[in-house]
């Protein structure tokens, strides 16, 4: 038995496709509201200032996350353990912040919270932060895609790990001022260079795909690098690099005399 199926009217159709349109801008906007975002806001670039004083701290470890966007960290005041000025279109939700002090370690996270919904035409965030020049910290920096600048200055880092997914780094330890510091550079694509002190003993150990090398200031071959200590007593940087593309740069810095 043939069941007649009559063709819908243009007016079912208008108020069929009205009640979709409406579902959807419903279904968008409740996913944007538990993003902890809000329509119009989540492109607004702005800034955040940042300081966390930590008084209490004898060191610290510090675990900076990034998704996408700029990090740049240097040596700053003495003033607080970290500080700086974070800008971006992505301050909103805020960021991921926790700060906990434990046996005299301050133990501080930094994680920049990915929105569900991206705009292409969003700037991405830059992070300017100072460290403490006299505290010890055992430093992380883990950034999915953008460029990363650490320039230790005179803070005493005791360890350092570098995680790029793509991105330039740029690691200057030339005036680094510690005992003994494990350093760990990992980036898939995006040129590396490190540099070095003068007054410090060295060996690092390099893998590096596709890209030039240079070296200056240490000996070796074949990825594996040293330089002796300068005197007794003197420092040691023990590094493990990993590179997949992109040019390669590892030099020591003369001290000024």
């Amino acid at each position: 038995m043939n069941i007649p199926c009559a063709a819908p009217s243009l007016k079912q159709l208008a108020v069929w496709l009205l009640a979709i349109t409406l579902v959807s801008w419903s279904l968008g906007m409740l996913i944007v509201i538990l993003d902890g975002g809000s329509p119009g806001t989540q492109g607004a670039e702005g800034s955040l200032p940042l300081v966390i004083p930590c008084p209490d701290a004898d060191n610290a470890m510090i675990a900076i996350e990034m998704e996408s966007g700029t990090i740049n960290l240097s040596s700053g005041e003495t003033g607080s353990l970290l500080s700086g000025m974070i800008t971006g279109s992505r301050l909103t939700p805020p960021l991921h912040l926790a700060e906990a002090v434990v046996n005299g370690t301050c133990m501080i996270t930094l994680k920049q919270n990915q929105p569900v919904f991206i705009d292409p035409l969003d700037e991405d965030d830059s992070w300017d932060l100072s460290l403490n020049p006299g505290l010890p910290v055992a430093l992380s920096v883990e950034n999915g895609a953008g460029d990363i600048t650490v320039n230790s200055g005179t803070t005493p880092l005791t360890s350092l790990l570098i995680d790029a997914g793509a991105g330039n780094i740029l690691v200057n330890l030339s005036g680094w001022s510690g005992v003994h510091m494990p350093v760990s550079v990992t980036v898939g694509i995006g040129d590396l260079t490190i540099l070095l002190p003068e007054h410090a003993k060295i060996a690092a150990s390099l893998e590096n795909g596709i890209g030039t090398r240079t070296i200056s200031g240490l000996d070796g071959v074949n990825g594996q690098y040293t330089r002796s200590a300068p005197g007794p007593g003197a420092p040691v940087l023990s590094l493990s690099v990993s590179q997949g593309v992109g040019d390669f740069t590892m030099r020591v810095v003369e001290e000024e005399r």
